[in-house]
């Protein structure tokens, strides 16, 4: 309140100074908005047009810093014996500024408003003024000139010289810590030392000397000032090769210790170390082996061997020379395939491929039992026998034409297929372009002879 009291204090002395004869801006006739700004804040640059010349005047008023132009500011029909505030916006830069206000364009109107001449000695066209502006880098209100600490970090500017820090900057380096926590203001990757070894903690690679770096440790959760932070006799970096808790004695709860489970090769971290669906005791309990998923090799897992009521520890669970896991009849000895999925194992399946033809008709008409299409040509052997047509030809009259698509497969057609009427008339149409050409070379020879005897 008292800066803006100061403000229009000013203002009023310069609207009412006495009139000046031929004065159009005032002498050291520049002001700040805020009088106590510091660097980088944002105010109105200030001046104050006196008409005591004409009726009415109108001109440019542009502003300068350094010869630098700022902004600019109009004014129109300006009265005798009046005067008029004008401004512009203005950035405030750290030092001395050297302000400058210029009238431009100046043009004068009689009392109505017709353009007149200006008078030849009419003066006061410039004011100038000088403003020393300062910087309050932690914008406390105290100028850094007499501020003792002017980042506001919490450590005086005698001591950050001693330090070599810098006095205008909270946190020298950059790393996020300000300079009266960091223990390493110069160094941007470190700032704390838990061991006071004098290494910082991001440089130091391993506090508790366990194997496992720090940073490793914040992650994994163990303490890295600990090498064994559960007791279970295996060290931090053991554990985090493992895939263990290094915060838990038996990571897994399956009642087997970390360190035991590592001596047996298993993986301490899970209760079923080689992810075949048992667990590391039941594998134990079974007799199968906890690190290896088919304990028998056969192509099954065990835990899905267990599931079907076969043997985790036979290749071949009911011994008819087919491995379980191509064994569709794992447990019956006498099958082993079922070429339609019905259910029903080929050697019990009357009509394996469930054709409507049995395998033993299938094997008298030379038909393969196993396939409903034996020559594939999208009739089903059934099909074909009802028909009347061969089985094993895709095309039995030899028109041409496939079973399926052919309207009368035992009768072969007189027409020609499209197929082949295309191809007749690619050949044809080829043979006619060719004789063309043949009786246009011959025309342009006997061309050619007539006018060499000519």
């Amino acid at each position: 309140m008292r800066k803006s009291l100061l403000f229009l204090s000013t203002i009023f002395t310069i609207l009412f100074l006495p009139a000046q004869a031929h004065a159009f801006v005032v002498s050291d006739g520049i002001w700040l908005s805020n009088s106590h700004a510091f660097a980088g804040e944002t105010v109105k640059v200030y001046t104050v047009v006196v008409n005591n010349e004409v009726p009415f005047f109108s001109a440019d008023v542009v502003f300068y810093n350094h010869d630098k132009e700022i902004g600019k500011a109009v004014v129109k029909n300006l009265g005798y014996e009046q005067a008029r505030q004008v401004w512009v916006e203005f950035t405030l830069p750290e030092g001395e500024q050297v302000f400058r206000a210029e009238i431009k364009n100046p043009s004068a109107a009689d009392n109505a408003l017709k353009p007149t001449v200006l008078p030849k000695d009419a003066g006061g066209y410039v004011t100038e003024r000088t403003i020393s502006i300062e910087q309050d880098t932690d914008a406390d209100g105290i100028g850094n000139s007499t501020d003792e600490d002017d980042d506001g970090d919490g450590v005086s500017d005698i001591e950050e010289q001693q330090k070599k820090t810098d006095p205008l900057k909270k946190d020298t380096d950059g790393d996020g810590y300000a300079d009266d926590r960091d223990l390493f203001p110069l160094d941007p990757h470190n700032w704390s030392d838990a061991d006071n070894d004098g290494i910082g903690d991001a440089s130091d690679p391993d506090d508790d000397n366990d194997g496992l770096p720090d940073s490793d440790e914040v992650v994994f959760g163990s303490d890295p000032l600990n090498s064994d932070t559960d007791g279970d006799g295996l060290t931090d970096a053991e554990e985090y090769q493992y895939g263990s808790d290094p915060r838990k004695a038996d990571s897994d709860g399956d009642g087997i210790s970390d360190a035991e489970e590592v001596r047996l090769g298993l993986q301490p971290g899970k209760t079923d170390s080689d992810d075949d669906g048992l667990t590391d005791t039941e594998e134990q309990t079974r007799g199968t082996d906890p690190s290896k998923a088919d304990t028998d090799d056969d192509g099954v897992e065990d835990g899905s061997e267990v599931i079907q009521g076969i043997s985790p520890l036979k290749k071949d669970t009911d011994g008819d020379g087919f491995d379980d896991f191509l064994d569709l009849f794992p447990l019956d000895p006498k099958e082993w395939a079922d070429t339609d999925l019905d259910g029903t194992g080929n050697e019990a399946d009357p009509d394996d491929d469930n054709d409507g033809l049995s395998d033993e008709e299938e094997r008298a008409l030379g038909t393969d039992p196993q396939s409903k299409d034996t020559d594939g040509d999208g009739l089903t052997d059934k099909e074909e026998r009802t028909l009347g047509t061969d089985p094993l030809k895709m095309d039995t009259d030899g028109d041409d034409r496939n079973d399926k698509q052919d309207n009368n497969p035992l009768e072969k057609s007189l027409l020609p297929t499209f197929s082949r009427v295309r191809t007749w008339l690619v050949l044809g149409f080829g043979a006619a372009l060719l004789g063309l050409a043949m009786a246009a070379g011959r025309r342009q020879r006997d061309e050619d002879f007539g006018s060499e005897e000519q």
